[in-house]
């Protein structure tokens, strides 16, 4: 009896304190939400964040109809958080934050909302299957909870994050909305991890032990499940999650369930992969620069006339660091500060970072951060991307850039733009999108236009030529438009960054299969064009039908 009475305790205790931990999804004493269901889904929202309604769309992928409903959260503008999440304790749910556009090239889609829309949703379909009597059963009795072990109701949520995130990864960029799977910059990153041979079952699940931290299960299983997509089918792959439910008992054993997939184990998937992504890999260009510093994380430079600036980490385990290379006498000089890493910005004659942090118990902004880590308050619900002559702020708006992002000119609202801003002599330049066209826009004059939804500027030289950032055949490059031209200014597919030194060098930031690395380059033009990446997806029935009825 007394061991009854202590299960009880612990699970009493278990379950409350899973509640305490997803009671505080937003900060305190926020805004009053409120509730809409939709079909099968409840969505909770304040008034402001709310315009459209969510309807489900991967009940026919995964072959799964939700055991109950789904409740999806649309925090208020005082979560300001680049990130979303998904869970199923202690009820199935979302929670999608509205602080995307701090990472506006990242994510290489057009609307940040419908992006982790269709990212957690497909968390929320793959954690909540039960396919066997036993999960289905206790479901009927204790829903999402469980008074047995938690896996024996839902076997899935203790599946790796490998395989979680690269399904969700995969589904995110189906829609027609772009997503990961288009950016270079995550392509790159994956094939210089094939080159090095570190495509195994070891360091992809082993994610917090080497580079690319934090962000291997997206990249690399990203690529994994685009593999097993491509090979065998999206609606395949998504059944990996149904056959896994099956095995309740124990869920901690990948081989199994893929092999029931695709009648292969996941060992054996997983070399077939890895010799495919060697062969590509071969195929990338590097760069051969001169090295100034490298980073274990990477974040955006900025520069004027006189400097470019950045922030490093060069061990992964340093206080952030900031790196100032002078233009005209080639010297680099660093401070180390309570920096909070995000791309730097000049305020007033002063190196701040762009970020997110708490700036009291009540709030979660974005904004310009100093060097103590203290918010600058005129900044606060901004990304600052530059100032004008006059002393104007051309920034994105967080509140109103929930679904696409808002660029506005000191209060004032410019324009829908879909990449960071580049301002050059009071001119204002950025790409915007319109379906798969990417347009580079000279203030609100269209210059030309690219397939694809990855690409950002990165300078402009004394000829007005511009230069950005966009797809090559196997990763990411330095590309120049001039006189209605456009030419590829280095061979190399590892550049994922550049500032303009003068007309003839820049300072590129390139990724490595252990580091990331700036370097100075002597730029040179070749006679290529950014390339289309072209997901197999876009020829399936489902992409066209793939628009959300929202």
């Amino acid at each position: 009896m007394p061991t009854i009475k202590i299960i009880i305790s612990l699970y009493i205790i278990f379950y409350t304190t899973v509640s305490l931990i997803h009671a505080n999804d937003v900060v305190m004493m926020d805004e009053q939400y409120y509730k809409t269901k939709v079909w099968n889904t409840e969505l909770i929202y304040t008034k402001q964040n709310l315009k459209k309604t969510l309807q489900t769309l991967y009940q026919e992928m995964y072959g799964y109809k939700m055991d109950e409903m789904l409740s999806v959260v649309l925090p208020s503008k005082n979560n300001q958080i680049p990130n979303a999440f998904s869970t199923q304790f202690p009820n199935n749910r979302q929670v999608n934050y509205n602080g995307g556009t701090l990472l506006i090239d990242y994510f290489s889609s057009t609307s940040w909302l419908d992006t982790l829309l269709y990212h957690e949703t497909a968390h929320n379909y793959q954690m909540n299957e039960k396919d066997n009597p036993i999960s289905s059963t206790l479901h009927t009795l204790f829903a999402n909870g469980t008074f047995f072990l938690p896996w024996f109701t839902l076997p899935n949520v203790f599946e790796g994050s490998f395989m979680a995130e690269g399904n969700a990864v995969l589904n995110e960029s189906w829609h027609g909305n772009g997503g990961r799977l288009y950016n270079g910059e995550f392509k790159i990153e994956a094939l210089m991890q094939a080159k090095a041979g570190y495509l195994t079952p070891q360091r992809i699940y082993n994610d917090n032990y080497y580079f690319l931290y934090g962000s291997h299960f997206y990249t690399l299983g990203g690529y994994y499940n685009y593999y097993l997509a491509k090979k065998y089918g999206l609606k395949k792959t998504n059944a990996y999650w149904k056959n896994h439910s099956h095995y309740w008992f124990w869920p901690f054993l990948t081989n199994k369930s893929m092999y029931d997939t695709i009648g292969i184990n996941f060992e054996q998937s997983i070399k077939e992969w890895a010799k495919q992504m060697e062969l590509e890999a071969k195929k990338v260009t590097q760069t051969d620069g001169k090295k100034i510093i490298t980073s274990q994380f990477f974040t955006q430079m900025s520069d004027d006339k006189n400097a470019i600036y950045f922030i490093v980490n060069e061990s992964g385990r340093d206080v952030p660091k900031l790196v100032i290379y002078n233009k005209k006498t080639a010297l680099v000089s660093t401070q180390v500060k309570n920096w909070l890493s995000g791309k730097v910005i000049k305020y007033k004659n002063h190196y701040t970072s762009q970020s997110y942090n708490f700036t009291d118990s009540w709030h979660i902004y974005i904004g310009l951060f100093d060097s103590d880590a203290k918010i600058i308050k005129k900044t606060k619900s901004k990304v600052i991307e530059g100032f004008l002559s006059d002393g104007r702020e051309v920034y994105f708006d967080i509140p109103s850039s929930y679904r696409q992002p808002h660029l506005y000119i000191d209060n004032q609202f410019y324009a829908i733009a879909n990449s960071s801003v580049f301002i050059h002599n009071d001119n204002i330049y950025y790409f915007a999108q319109n379906n798969k066209n990417r347009i580079l826009y000279k203030n609100k004059t269209a210059l030309m236009t690219i397939q694809g939804y990855y690409g950002h500027v990165v300078g402009v030289d004394s000829k007005d030529a511009v230069y950005f950032i966009a797809n090559t055949a196997h990763g990411s490059g330095l590309f120049r438009y001039k006189d209605k031209q456009t030419v590829q200014m280095s061979p190399a597919d590892t550049i994922i960054d550049a500032r303009l030194i003068d007309d003839t060098h820049a300072l590129v930031a390139t990724v490595g299969s252990d580091k990331y690395s700036f370097e100075i380059i002597k730029m040179q033009e070749i006679e290529k064009k950014p390339f289309e990446v072209t997901l197999f997806m876009e020829h399936k029935p489902y992409y066209k039908k793939a628009k959300p009825k929202i």
